[in-house]
């Protein structure tokens, strides 16, 4: 009250026009401002309104980031509105960003908690993650709601592709098309599924449908490339072949410059970089996924691969290479695939530079704690898998060669301990000169020692050329097939076959053919083949009459003149041949049969799998395990001496003191069965064994075949 008559005066005649007015401005002002605000806010939800719908042309267009930035302005205008956010985020998902899609999709549920498109977003970013059970559980609440709902309904479609359930994709996919005929995504999500159940035309018919609709959608050039990769594992001829990797290629070229950040476009062209050779293009796609994630060790990997063939060429590259690859291992250094990788290209390469020396220790040093692990966990399997690895990345190792030298101590395996002196002496020179001296002479008068009391075994010349060759089951371990031929998985079919072949080599009774040796009987052969143009290793499709083919390579030769024809090669008493596949959850798993060398004729068809680390050391155990399960393991004998009798297996396992060898030669009138021995001691190339009691010492003579016989377990 004071105020209104400090202000307006009772007194009429002093109320002047200035304080009319104020009056009118106190009374009137609130309202006024309201108006204003309400004025103002309509204003920004119509330029909202249009910056929404110029987004919405430009992605109709194929302007993907003029789209995004038109979203953005309408976001400035009114941070609520939720149609943007899901524009936003749609071209987020097209570009690769996950991480800001997935902001996008979460600020639409805090306007909008039961957006169904928010929730169909979402579970395709925890598809793209192989989050698969998130992404069910969101799908599955939109569907109890909406039933019909076109996204949600496609992006199942996507789950079930990914899960590799096609039949149940393409009922999805198909219940989209009833509804919205022209959904270009759904019509590739048919061609995909076509292609996973081996439909190629119907799968080209229903890409060439979308490509009619909607030439700028990403996804059928990914499909397409998709379809060209699946149709490369059929073919046999190179020329054939090399189109498809040509057209796969093409394919995803085309869908990179749609959506230059997608990943998984980048990574496909980054594999067929690899085999087309085209290294420029590779590392230049790296370096922009290494820009978007500098801290992927994934990335630092395969650049480095591509920069360690540059060791000739581009000196300097290579030594970057040498960088990324430790920059790699200091990122992950718990990741196995990195870590196989790596030590298969760095096993291709010759030894040179210091830095490649140093990444070999730093590698080899990892194998080695490895085995030291499974030593202490009484897993000696694990540990002599790991430690042979560890000797092959650096072959002079001083606490690897003390590592395998106290193992042939405690068992006592003098020819083994004289056999690592031996290698020990060439790393270290003097160092055990006197100490290996001594050894041998203190071995050379034990009585204990079968090679040296029988004069069967002469001092160690060559570590290459040792005194006897053991008489083992030799298998061919042939390249396998990937049933995924360009997945993103680390290894590859020859990287594998590899790494199993290594792990054969050191199994005593039953070994494969050495890498090297086995390289040039695959080339032969594919050289001598009918065709004579096939591009994948011959065991991919394995044929019978290849038995021949290997037969002619690896048997004797005669004259000079046939030198150059024939290889001097160990004949292959047994082929391994099949497919590997690989899981999103790191599972691999192996599809083999055994083949009579002989014959061609099938023995057995039998499945390995592993995942996890070192999941390739965990196969090649298995596959020991199993082929002694599956194949003769035999020996010969040598000589007969008193009760003794010596023959050379080898140290196999599964051959331990008080195995028993059957022999195989012909039964004599007065004897029921055949004679068995009891093996009294393992050496590395000759063994000694006592026939049992009952047995007559004249039953076995020099040369007589043995065969070990199984437990009854």
């Amino acid at each position: 009250m004071y105020f209104c008559k400090s202000v307006f005066p009772l007194n009429r005649k002093l109320a002047t026009p200035a304080s009319w007015l104020l009056l009118f401005i106190l009374l009137f002002f609130p309202s006024f401002s309201y108006n204003i605000k309400n004025s103002l806010f309509a204003q920004k939800k119509r330029e909202a309104a249009y910056y929404y719908q110029v987004a919405q042309k430009s992605y109709e267009m194929g302007e993907y980031q003029k789209a995004l930035d038109m979203y953005h302005n309408a976001l400035e205008q009114n941070p609520a509105h939720t149609p943007s956010y899901l524009g936003a985020a749609k071209i987020s998902l097209l570009f690769g960003d996950l991480p800001k899609a997935s902001d996008y999709y979460r600020q639409v549920l805090k306007y909008n908690p039961n957006s169904p498109s928010a929730y169909t977003g979402l579970a395709t970013i925890y598809i793209k993650k192989d989050q698969m059970k998130k992404a069910y559980l969101l799908l599955k609440k939109v569907r109890s709601k909406e039933p019909g709902n076109i996204e949600n309904n496609y992006t199942l479609g996507l789950w079930h592709i990914k899960k590799s359930l096609p039949e149940i994709a393409h009922h999805y996919f198909k219940k989209v098309v009833l509804l919205q005929p022209n959904h270009v995504s759904s019509l590739v999500g048919i061609a995909r599924s076509f292609i996973q159940r081996k439909q190629f035309p119907q799968a080209k018919t229903y890409l060439r449908k979308a490509l009619q609709l909607d030439s700028r959608n990403t996804g059928i050039y990914k499909a397409r490339g998709e379809l060209s990769l699946t149709l490369f594992s059929y073919f046999t001829d190179q020329r054939g072949q090399n189109e498809l990797l040509k057209d796969a290629y093409e394919s995803y070229r085309i869908a990179n410059d749609l959506a230059p950040h997608d990943e998984e476009t980048i990574k496909k062209m980054l594999h067929l970089s690899f085999h087309l050779d085209q290294p420029s293009i590779t590392e230049e796609k790296i370096n922009i996924l290494i820009r978007q994630k500098p801290n992927n060790a994934e990335l630092y990997y395969l650049r480095s691969l591509l920069r360690l063939k540059s060791m000739d060429s581009l000196p300097e590259k290579f030594q970057k290479g040498i960088k990324d690859a430790q920059y790699a291992l200091r990122l992950a250094p718990k990741n196995p695939f990195i870590r196989n990788g790596l030590e298969n290209a760095v096993l291709g390469l010759p030894k040179s530079y210091y830095g490649y020396q140093l990444l070999r220790k730093e590698l080899a040093e990892h194998r080695f704690s490895q085995a030291t692990f499974f030593q202490k966990k009484l897993r000696q399997d694990f540990a002599k898998t790991y430690l042979q690895r560890c000797l092959q990345l650096n072959p002079v190792h001083q606490k690897a060669m003390q590592f395998e030298l106290q193992n042939a101590k405690e068992h006592n395996d003098q020819e083994s301990v004289l056999y690592i002196l031996e290698k020990m002496k060439k790393s270290q020179g003097h160092k055990t000169l006197k100490s290996h001296y001594q050894l041998e002479k203190a071995v050379y008068r034990s009585t204990q020692n079968i090679a040296y009391r029988e004069k069967l075994f002469n001092s160690i010349r060559s570590l290459e050329k040792p005194s006897f060759l053991r008489s083992s089951t030799t298998v061919l371990l042939l390249d396998l097939k990937a049933n995924r031929p360009f997945s993103e998985y680390p290894y590859s079919s020859l990287q594998i076959s590899r790494r199993l072949n290594d792990s054969l080599q050191q199994s005593g009774g039953i070994v494969s053919i050495k890498n090297s040796d086995r390289a040039k009987i695959l080339d032969k052969i594919r050289s001598s083949s009918q065709t004579g143009k096939e591009r994948k290793p011959f065991a991919v499709y394995y044929k019978p009459e290849y038995i021949r083919t290997i037969e002619e390579l690896t048997k004797p030769f005669k004259g000079a003149a046939q030198y150059t024809e024939r290889l001097t090669l160990p004949y292959p008493n047994y082929l391994i041949h099949g497919s590997y596949d690989t899981k999103s959850n790191g599972l691999i798993q192996l599809n083999l049969s055994l083949i009579k060398g002989g014959t061609g004729t099938k023995i057995a068809s039998f499945s390995l799998s592993a995942k996890g680390q070192n999941s390739l050391a965990k196969l090649g155990i298995q596959l020991k395990s199993r082929l002694f399960k599956l194949l003769p393991v035999k020996g010969m004998v040598i000589r007969v001496r008193g009760d003794d009798i010596f023959f050379n297996l080898g140290a196999y396992d599964g051959i331990n003191l008080k195995s028993r060898m059957k022999s195989l030669r012909p039964l004599p009138p007065d004897l029921s069965s055949k004679p068995v021995l009891e093996v009294k001691e393992v050496g590395a190339y000759i063994s000694r064994a006592r026939l049992l009691p009952k047995f007559r010492k004249n039953t076995l003579e020099e040369k007589d075949e043995l065969i070990l016989l199984r437990p009854k377990n």
